[in-house]
């Protein structure tokens, strides 16, 4: 028989080779895994965020360049929708007056803001450009009062216009009364085609709204 202080020994060895084989748990319980650290993050080059004083490592691009493409396409758009032409004098837009003014009225409607500031907008795309502002009335009434009333017109849009920011220097404000229609005064229909205020801004090409 060993004696006892030999066998706490044996004893004892044999428990660190169990617990060295993994054999000191539950049997059914796997190993148990190492927690690894997560990788950190390194800080962001400057070939990425392009801020570095190397002036291949970004990429840019001109900003202005997608601008203009834009607002040129709504000044196309503008255009098209006044039923914009492209004259040998320039391009000419035109605005339904009954939009603009009250039956037998030279006083712009609330209503009427809107479509002259769309003006506007081709006004300041063509910054500089001469401008000629011209009032049209149907045929119903004396030529002679449809004449003053196409001139107050006129000069009630351009007002706006300048008001709007547009330097009134730029324009030329006439009225033509009944004289120039664009269809026969023979019915409601041609009559309101013929009541309108032409825009016209000289010297320019519409811009493509494509």
């Amino acid at each position: 028989m060993r004696p006892p202080h030999r066998l706490a020994a044996t004893v004892a060895a044999i428990a660190v080779v169990l617990t060295a084989c993994g054999g000191g748990g539950d049997p059914d319980d796997g190993p148990t895994a190492t927690p690894t650290a997560a990788p950190t993050s390194s800080p962001t080059s400057e070939a990425t965020t392009g801020t570095g004083s190397n002036p291949g490592s970004s990429i840019t691009t001109d900003p202005g360049e997608d601008i203009r493409s834009e607002v040129e396409v709504r000044v196309g758009e503008i255009i098209s929708e006044y039923e914009g032409i492209e004259t040998g004098e320039g391009t000419q837009l035109s605005v339904d007056a009954d939009v603009l003014f009250a039956f037998d009225q030279a006083t712009l409607l609330p209503e009427a803001e809107a479509r002259l500031d769309d003006i506007v907008e081709v006004l300041e795309f063509y910054d500089g450009a001469p401008v000629e502002i011209v009032g049209h009335t149907d045929s119903d009434g004396a030529a002679e009062y449809n004449q003053r009333l196409s001139e107050r017109r006129a000069q009630a849009v351009a007002t706006y216009l300048t008001d709007a920011g547009v330097d009134a220097s730029r324009f030329t404000v006439e009225g033509r009364g009944e004289s120039d229609p664009v269809a026969p005064n023979d019915s409601d229909a041609n009559k309101q085609r013929n009541r309108r205020v032409e825009i016209l801004v000289v010297g320019v090409a519409p811009p493509d709204a494509d």
